[in-house]
């Protein structure tokens, strides 16, 4: 997911056989798209480990490896974060042959994608406005700060330095956002909330871009 020239060069997944470690397994066909995709199991399953194993691809124009950015395996456990139903933002900067930098990229999972605004600024005063699934009484912002490709692309553009968290009582919350590319838990006053509006108030400059970006973003309860 490195971009999306790097995508189709490469070979991508289109089956893979799941196997457990009862004896069963599941076969499943992937989409040839650079989104994230879910895969339902077709029976909940206890297992001691879950192996994935390529058994046919869409082949890359360039190369012949085949590649896989991020792997996410979910139980039935409670969710750790607070159900997102809809991600705003104050600007979107334009899609290119990186990919498209949409909000609901902060919400995916993927580390590869993410939001970048689009505005002529440094990005101050931009912001994510999350509607929450429910109302809901949250506690910490857990937040992928910049390009989280690595280190040397994560330093390339502006990362968020300050925000306001504005919940839907009206209240807000000042924080402080440290300046690296690994998730970081930012406590907050709990409140109980609809929705949160994340406006960044300061902004870490680039070496070479002026755009503020976030890869990731979510809500403990």
């Amino acid at each position: 997911w490195y971009t999306y020239d790097y995508f189709v060069r490469h070979n991508r997944v289109k089956e893979l056989e799941i196997s457990f470690s009862d004896g069963s397994t599941q076969t499943v066909t992937l989409k040839d798209e650079m989104v994230p995709q879910v895969v339902k199991i077709d029976k909940p399953v206890s297992t001691s480990f879950v192996k994935v194993k390529v058994k046919g691809i869409y082949a890359g124009s360039t190369f012949n490896d085949t590649v896989i950015s991020e792997l996410i395996i979910y139980d039935n456990s409670p969710a750790e974060t607070v159900a997102v139903s809809a991600v705003k933002a104050s600007s979107v900067y334009p899609s290119d042959a990186d990919g498209n930098y949409e909000p609901k990229n902060v919400e995916d999972g993927v580390l590869d994608s993410m939001w970048c605004e689009g505005d002529k600024g440094d990005g101050t005063n931009q912001w994510l406005e999350f509607t929450l699934a429910q109302p809901t009484t949250v506690s910490s912002f857990v937040l992928v700060n910049g390009n989280a490709f690595s280190p040397a692309y994560h330093k390339k553009g502006n990362r968020a330095a300050t925000a306001t968290l504005r919940f839907s009582d009206g209240s807000t919350q000042e924080v402080a956002i440290k300046d690296f590319f690994l998730p970081q838990t930012i406590k907050l006053t709990p409140v109980s909330t609809s929705s949160v509006k994340v406006t960044f108030t300061k902004a870490y400059p680039g070496s070479d871009f002026n755009d503020l970006c976030i890869a990731e973003a979510s809500f403990k309860p």
